[in-house]
């Protein structure tokens, strides 16, 4: 009798674990689906953390990790995949990459006014720790894609 409840417990304690657990979500995987399904204006390339990290303006202390590419400065075309260490890191992490957004907007207004639209539908998405933008020509094929990568 002890012992199926030691066993009710621990299942009870396993089931509150994962339910507990951060939305699964393989970035590199992602990364390469969007790459090869949202229409991009231009190849982009990969960035490095470092380089992602300083773009972004994201402290090191609130992400684990990140996958992110960008264009020539040609066109706004971008994303990143961002890792956070926890909920407020994901919050400051959306404000960073909305930040990102408005300074564009602010720059490409005077200098390529064809761009601002794609900035008006950028898809900044939180998700549990995990935090995506994606700028590119078709906003909704960015979503359905982001949405099937937290799905698989």
């Amino acid at each position: 009798m002890k012992r199926i409840k030691l066993l009710w417990i621990a299942a009870a304690l396993l089931v509150l674990c994962m339910c507990g657990r951060a939305q699964a979500l393989d970035p590199a995987k992602l990364a390469e689906d969007l790459i090869g399904g949202v229409p991009f204006a231009e190849a982009l390339t990969p960035l490095e953390t470092e380089n992602a990290q300083r773009l972004y303006r994201i402290d090191s202390k609130d992400m684990l990790q990140v996958v992110a590419y960008v264009g020539t400065g040609a066109t706004v075309d971008e994303f990143s995949i961002w890792e956070s260490s926890g909920s407020s890191a994901a919050k400051r992490i959306q404000e960073s990459l909305q930040s990102r957004i408005d300074e564009q907007k602010e720059g490409y207004s005077d200098y390529m006014p064809e761009e601002v639209p794609k900035l008006d539908h950028a898809v900044l998405i939180q998700q549990g720790d995990w935090v995506i933008l994606c700028v590119s020509e078709d906003a909704e094929i960015a979503k359905e894609i982001i949405r099937k990568g937290f799905a698989s």
